[in-house]
C-alpha cells in the first residue's frame, strides 16, 4: 500500500491539511481495493464496516486507544493483534496497520466508506445513505428504496441509519450530492432567515433601534 507520513492532520472535525479527508481516503480505499482485488471483496468491504460499526463505534475506551498519539505504532499493532488476530482477515489487519503506521487510524470509517463508494461505482452502482430520526419498519425500507429507484433511475446500494437529532424528515446522499429534508435544517433556515430579517430592519430603519437619550 502507500505511505504519506510527511503529510499533516486532516479535517472532519479534526484539523486542515494538504488534501481533504475524503481524497486521501479515496487513495487508501483505491490501494485496499486493488490488493484485494482477486478476493471476495463484498466480504471484506462488509467486514470493514461491521469493525466501524459494531467495534469502533461502540466502544469508545477502544476507539480512544487505537487513534491517540499516546501510543507508538509498534504498541497499535501489538493492541490490534490482540484484539482482531485470528478474527479479522489479513487485508483488513493489513489496511490497520498501514493506517496506524501512518497515523491514520481515525480515518478508518472514512476510509471503509470511500472504499464501498469505489466498489459500487466500479459494479455500476451509486450510493444511497438515507438519515432518519429513528428506525424505520422493513415495509417503509423498501418503500423508500423503490421510490428513490424509481426517481433515480439508477441500481443503488441503500444504507440507512438512525441520526435521532434530525428530529423529522430525512436526509438522502447520493453519491457526493446531498438532499437536506430533515425538520432540524428547516428550523436552522428559519432561524437564518430571521436573523436576515432583522439584520435588514436595522440596516433600513436604524432610528427604531437606537435608544434615545432622555
Amino acid at each position: 500500500m502507500m505511505n504519506d507520513s510527511n503529510s499533516t492532520e486532516l479535517s472532519n472535525g479534526e484539523s486542515i491539511v494538504d488534501v481533504g479527508e475524503e481524497q486521501l481516503a479515496r487513495v487508501y480505499a483505491k490501494a485496499f481495493l486493488a490488493a484485494t482485488e482477486s478476493l471476495d471483496q463484498q466480504s471484506l468491504l462488509e467486514e470493514l464496516d461491521s469493525l466501524v460499526t459494531d467495534v469502533l463505534e461502540k466502544f469508545a475506551d477502544f476507539r480512544y486507544y487505537l487513534t491517540t498519539d499516546f501510543l507508538s505504532h509498534d504498541e497499535r499493532v501489538t493492541l490490534i493483534d490482540g484484539v482482531f488476530g485470528g478474527r479479522a482477515s489479513e487485508p483488513v489487519m493489513n489496511l490497520l496497520k498501514v493506517l496506524s503506521q501512518n497515523r491514520r487510524m481515525g480515518m478508518l470509517a472514512v476510509v471503509a466508506r470511500a472504499a464501498r463508494k469505489m466498489y459500487g461505482e466500479l459494479q455500476g452502482r451509486h450510493e444511497v445513505r438515507v438519515f432518519v430520526p429513528q428506525p424505520l419498519s422493513a415495509d417503509l425500507q423498501q418503500g423508500l428504496r423503490d421510490a428513490l429507484h424509481a426517481r433515480l433511475g439508477v441500481e443503488s446500494d441503500f444504507r440507512l441509519q438512525v441520526k435521532p437529532e434530525l428530529i423529522g424528515g430525512m436526509v438522502v446522499q447520493v453519491g457526493d450530492t446531498v438532499f437536506d429534508g430533515s425538520v432540524r435544517s428547516t428550523l436552522e433556515r428559519t432561524r437564518q432567515q430571521m436573523v436576515v430579517k432583522a439584520v435588514d430592519a436595522i440596516e433600513s430603519q436604524p432610528e427604531k433601534f437606537v435608544i434615545q437619550g432622555e
